[in-house]
């Protein structure tokens, strides 16, 4: 028995001598929160200029294709002409559909503004020849954009001749446009190089007006 009692005895003397390693957190104590990291500062994007649509006045600008971007054009383009007017930014495209045969030709108004995007106008000329001459031709050298009558919507005009037997003058067609209107002559050019005219006539609707007509007529290629 005494020697039980002994090894106890050390055994808790030793326990008691040894130092201890492990630490105690209370209960109630919080670990520290990481301090919140700080974002850079971001720059602040200044706002794009917006594109400029509408213009008191007629402005005519370049013709570029990027100007039919979110307009539908049939076919082919061929050429076109831009301004900008009081309605918004305008693009009057050119467009052929070639089939063997037969050329379907499109004009096509668009106008774009704040309101989104219209077609203002859609006329199409559909032409069969079964000769291997035929053709249109838009005569760029006619492409303008005015306001004659001043009320700050833009007037754009043009022409094209039809040719089908080189035997034969061409039919000459010279337009002026105006908002949705159509006012033209319709005529004939012997030579097909020097675009020299026989005779013409004017629709109803440019008969109507004066200043229109007058303008197409002084503009019509000279005999």
């Amino acid at each position: 028995m005494k020697i039980v009692w002994i090894i106890i005895g050390f055994i808790l003397v030793a326990c008691e001598s040894s130092p201890s390693n492990v630490t105690l957190t209370p209960k109630n104590s919080e670990k520290s929160a990481p301090a919140p990291m700080t974002a850079a500062p971001k720059e602040i994007e200044k706002p794009k200029p917006a594109v400029v649509l509408v213009t008191e006045k007629v402005v005519e600008r370049s013709f570029k294709d990027e100007d039919l971007t979110g307009f539908e054009v049939p076919g082919v383009v061929d050429s076109g002409i831009s301004w900008s007017d009081k309605k918004g930014r305008n693009v009057l495209v050119f467009s052929k559909v070639a089939k063997k045969a037969e050329v379907t030709f499109h004009i096509r108004h668009y106008v774009e503004n704040a309101s989104g995007t219209e077609k203002i106008i859609d006329l199409k000329e559909y032409l069969y020849c079964d000769r291997e001459s035929l053709g249109i031709d838009i005569d760029k050298t006619r492409f303008s954009v005015q306001d004659l009558d001043s009320d700050g919507i833009g007037e754009p005009s043009f022409g094209y001749h039809v040719k089908c037997d080189d035997d034969q003058p061409n039919v000459a067609k010279f337009f002026l446009l105006e908002d949705g209107k159509k006012f033209k002559l319709t005529g004939t050019i012997k030579k097909k190089s020097t675009l020299e005219a026989g005779a013409f006539e004017a629709n109803e609707t440019l008969k109507s007006q004066p200043l229109f007509l007058k303008y197409l007529t002084d503009n019509w290629p000279q005999k």
